[in-house]
């Protein structure tokens, strides 16, 4: 019976070790896209489509004159939103609830990463006691048995904080007495997706560390 319990608890933890795994690939594949993609706003507005989508690092015009630029000028193609090219336009095209979403957004990609090599250091640590048939828990690994949790469950609410704060404020994009109706694209799904997919990656290896820890208590009481 100690036997089947045993072979029980190594299935359980096997199969969310791999279920967390995949969940951190796809959470970080969701977030570079969002960040790589155009757009988190794209324009709905059938009679006034000058404005094309919205980035959190480009916007996209199709022949827009802004009524305040002297000389005149036409705004055509995708430039980064800080570039010289948007340079008259940067007020209101980076606003400071836009700036605070990037930040976090880069913040929370850090933070991805930075799980990432956790997870990677606590499989290749479990990996290695395997082999060598030890039961030792390092301070190391319990450190990074607390961390890597919280580190994932801390970026999926910091990338819930970047989707809200744009999905709050970018309904409409602003230019001064100018509004162009707008609607939430497939940029700013894959960071909600990427916020989900964090999340549970966190609350999978909490039960992983869980699983590890009854497993080195049961070995250590034979």
């Amino acid at each position: 019976m100690a036997n089947s319990g045993g072979i029980c608890s190594c299935l359980s933890s096997a199969v969310l070790f791999g279920l967390s795994a995949l969940l951190i690939a796809l959470s970080i594949i969701c977030h570079v896209i969002a960040l790589a993609t155009d757009y988190w706003l794209t324009s709905d507005d059938e009679d006034q489509n000058n404005f094309l989508n919205l980035g959190l690092f480009k916007a996209c015009f199709d022949n827009y004159y802004h009524k305040y630029d002297v000389p005149y000028k036409l705004y055509n193609g995708c430039h980064n939103l800080e570039s010289q090219y948007y340079s008259s336009m940067k007020e209101w095209l980076l606003p400071g609830w836009l700036f605070s979403a990037r930040v976090l957004a880069v913040i929370s990609l850090i933070l991805l990463i930075v799980g990432t090599i956790i997870f990677i250091l606590l499989a290749l640590i479990w990996c290695c006691r395997t082999a060598c048939c030890s039961d030792d828990v390092g301070k190391g690994e319990k450190c990074l048995s607390y961390a890597g949790p919280i580190v994932f469950i801390v970026t999926g609410m910091l990338i819930m904080v970047v989707c809200m704060i744009f999905g709050d404020n970018a309904r409409k994009l602003q230019c001064k007495n100018f509004w162009v109706e707008g609607h939430l694209g497939y940029s700013w799904g894959f960071e909600v997706a990427s916020c989900i997919f964090a999340y549970i990656a966190g609350l999978f290896l909490i039960r992983l560390v869980v699983l590890k820890a009854r497993e080195n208590w049961k070995s250590s009481e034979y």
